[in-house]
């Protein structure tokens, strides 16, 4: 795989994309916390701030939503968003998590790579 920085060709070494344990979503809402540019005369109305954001979904709660921008193949999160469920506009699911087959064929390979790592350490 080749990458351009600055019309510079760079090889890039291809890596395994890590198992994803959540579904990648697209969330389009109204952030009440958004507004800007201080003061407004009385005639002027601000308009409202729609966000939108990408991340992986960890909670789909009754009161709020939960994404996350960094996740690992375990499952541990990184940089949370919380976002109440009534400011929620729109949610576009971007890219199903890896199903179930997936994880189990993940979690077996595990367990082979470090029962072959132990077999290694006691011959050494």
């Amino acid at each position: 795989m080749q990458c351009q920085n600055n019309g510079v060709k760079m090889k890039l070494k291809k890596i395994k994309r890590p198992f994803q344990k959540y579904d990648l979503v697209e969330v389009i809402w109204d952030d009440a916390a958004g507004l800007r540019d201080g003061w407004k005369a009385t005639n002027e109305l601000p308009d409202p701030y729609i966000a939108l954001s990408v991340g992986f979904l960890l909670q789909a709660g009754p009161e709020h939503i939960i994404i996350a921008q960094d996740v690992d193949a375990e499952g541990s999160h990184n940089g949370r968003t919380q976002i109440p469920r009534g400011m929620v506009k729109d949610i576009k699911i971007l890219r199903k998590k890896d199903g179930e087959k997936k994880a189990k064929l993940v979690t077996k390979t595990k367990e082979l790579v470090e029962k072959a790592i132990q077999e290694v350490q006691e011959v050494d």
